[in-house]
């Protein structure tokens, strides 16, 4: 198909924004390809650890290299999970990823069956669904707070958010917060 000068093609999926479509208009293919970017960057730190001790320094390159790369992707691709709810699929395979680089940050293996809480605790480092809480937290209190509009009014979020509903005023708006 000919648009203009350029020519389109049909494909399986559409790239908008740096975010990847199926047909079905689903993340799912963002997902597969922060789950395979998770895998790539904790191997990276496993052979890191090999000529940098555990410590400091291995800590701050292990952050900076996965959760650099997974945790902005996060918040636009992981649902919110409540309760003891488990991760499926590649969700899963990129927390799998995770665990694999707080191994070798802490020293353990798998083989030790570390409870995966307590050993995300030992490396300090925060699990799939804890960037995710921490993300939306991070999203709400910024629609909540931010004056970014004309004459430092709310954002179109935060009109649509927090505002008055049908005449009654809240709270936080009584307080002037």
């Amino acid at each position: 198909v000919k648009v203009g000068p350029s020519t389109v093609s049909p494909s399986s999926e559409l790239e908008l924004l740096g975010a990847k479509f199926d047909s079905t208009l689903s993340l799912n293919l963002n997902v597969d390809i922060m789950a395979r970017a998770a895998r790539v960057r904790a191997d990276m730190v496993v052979r890191l650890a090999k000529h940098i001790p555990r410590g400091p320094y291995l800590h701050q390159l292990a952050k900076g290299i996965v959760l650099g790369k997974v945790g902005y992707a996060v918040s636009a691709v992981t649902p919110v999970r409540f309760g003891d709810s488990k991760l499926t699929g590649p969700l899963a395979a990129a927390q799998v990823a995770l665990n694999d680089v707080a191994r070798t940050l802490t020293g353990s293996l798998r083989r030790e069956h570390i409870p995966v809480r307590d050993l995300l605790k030992l490396a300090e480092l925060p699990s799939i669904n804890t960037m995710a809480v921490r993300s939306a937290a991070m999203e709400a209190w910024k629609a909540f707070w931010s004056r970014d509009s004309e004459e430092g009014g709310r954002n179109p979020l935060g009109l649509m958010l927090f505002e008055t509903k049908n005449g009654k005023e809240t709270r936080s708006d009584a307080a002037g917060i």
